[in-house]
């Protein structure tokens, strides 16, 4: 009895109160794992906007530009590369940003469209190692082919938010509302990556050392010019330094983590259970040794990258070429014969084959990376283009096995032959009109004259207008 009880007050909520207070999509969700309330899609532009800016001053963002001066880059290469290397993040987020809005699921929701209710856990997994490291990092802090590697280092800086954006955007309205989160990681990343690289040339020149940890750099200034003013500026640039971080770490590290937990068990985590256990795992893991020079710093930086391109490649190329941006949503849920995320026994084999050829191509060069010399100097540098080659790898993997063994778009029952027109799902928002469970707010939607689709059976002249009106 007593063992009931506590499992029974582990289990994660299992309803929303969207739909009628019934367990809406069953054991493959919970309260976190459903699309999002209407009442809860209340980020606009600007939040996603202030959102980014907020992120950007980190010290892992300020250590990219300082690191690369530090190991011998020129100033221009750092400087072009900062902004080509976040104008292809800015792209990637565009792209994979866009369903999430629409359909308002998130990244282990969202997951499962491509790779398939049980292949996106692996993919999931990926995620949450990758960011319980990041995190490992930023809380330590706050606590060859050079022009490609810069940029290589730029997009590594900007991993979290390529795949996270599903568990952001999902609160927005339409796709236009992340526009500003991408006008302000275009401003934003570029502008504190030079911040690190002249304040470390600048240092350099001073003091004689080139320090790409931003806390050495304080040291020396307080060992030279000690004093109240010193003091009180090295307080305020420590303070915006340590704000960041904490916002970079819940927003980019423990949320995901705890949406990545959500996805993994959904009967015993929410993303708050999740962001509470990532705190505790992330002191175990905090890479010490791995961020303790440039060299290693940079490396560690680019080496997950080859492991997360070809997921973002395959979900963009589904969405947007495969699927022609269609989801059924209740599909998502139901790992079972005939959905069309169920693939082979729940696992989407052409997804597994492009991240592996986008991960093989580049994950050789890691060791040359770390011990200069282990590892022919054309697998350092096929290596220092991971991001740019993993990532068309596994796109153009994807979009040849799509297209040789289409995909299955809607559910093989009545609803087989309808439209698949570019999003023709999203005015019910991945519903048909006779799904159940089906939120309240869009029978209204139906009821007040907004065209349905998926209206199996009906011709689309005097029937159709016949289902708008009940």
């Amino acid at each position: 009895m007593t063992n009931n009880r506590v499992l029974h007050a582990l289990q994660a909520k299992q309803t929303n109160e969207d739909i009628d207070g019934k367990a809406s999509y069953g054991k493959w969700s919970n309260v976190d794992l459903e699309p999002t309330p209407l009442n809860a899609r209340n980020w606009s532009g600007w939040y996603f906007f202030a959102f980014q800016f907020s992120i950007a001053f980190s010290p892992t963002t300020y250590n990219i530009g300082s690191s690369l001066f530090a190991i011998g880059l020129t100033w221009w290469t750092i400087t072009v590369a900062s902004f080509v290397g976040t104008g292809l993040c800015c792209i990637v987020i565009f792209f994979n940003s866009r369903g999430a809005t629409w359909y308002h699921i998130g990244f282990p929701v969202y997951a499962r469209i491509s790779a398939g209710i049980y292949g996106s856990l692996f993919f999931i997994f990926i995620r949450m190692i990758v960011a319980i490291f990041y995190m490992g990092t930023q809380t330590y802090y706050a606590t060859g082919l050079d022009f490609l590697r810069a940029i290589n280092t730029v997009v590594s800086g900007v991993v979290p938010p390529m795949v996270y954006i599903a568990d952001l955007a999902r609160y927005g309205n339409r796709p236009r509302d992340v526009w500003p989160l991408v006008a302000g990681l275009f401003i934003s990343k570029p502008a504190v990556i030079l911040i690190g690289l002249f304040t470390t040339a600048a240092g350099a020149k001073h003091f004689g050392v080139a320090n790409w940890n931003l806390w050495d750099l304080y040291g020396l200034i307080f060992d030279e010019l000690w004093g109240p003013g010193t003091r009180t500026l090295i307080f305020r640039g420590a303070i915006v330094q340590c704000f960041a971080t904490i916002v970079t770490n819940v927003s980019s590290n423990a949320i995901p983590i705890g949406c990545d937990l959500n996805g993994l068990f959904p009967k015993y985590f929410t993303i708050v259970r999740g962001m509470m256990l990532c705190h505790i795992l992330v002191w175990p893991v905090a890479p010490w040794l791995l961020v303790n020079s440039a060299q290693n710093f940079l490396t560690f930086l680019g080496s997950y990258l080859c492991f997360i391109s070809p997921i973002v490649a395959v979900m963009i190329v589904d969405y947007w070429i495969a699927r022609r941006g269609n989801v059924h949503v209740p599909s998502l849920y139901r790992p079972e014969v005939g959905s069309p995320y169920y693939y082979t026994k729940g696992v989407n084999f052409r997804a597994y084959v492009a991240w592996v050829c986008g991960v093989v191509l580049v994950i050789s060069g890691i060791s040359g990376a770390i011990k200069p010399g282990s590892i022919s100097q054309t697998a350092v540098n096929v290596y220092n283009c991971g991001f740019v080659l993993s990532l068309t790898a596994g796109a153009l993997v994807y979009y040849t096995l799509v297209k040789i063994w289409p995909v299955q778009i809607y559910p093989t029952d009545t609803h087989e032959g309808e439209s698949k027109a570019w999003e023709s799902m999203i005015a019910t928002e991945g519903f048909f009109l006779d799904d159940e469970p089906m939120p309240e707010y869009i029978k209204e939607k139906v009821f007040f004259g907004i065209e349905p689709v998926g209206t199996s059976g009906l011709s689309e002249g005097g029937d159709m207008e016949k289902a708008k009106h009940g």
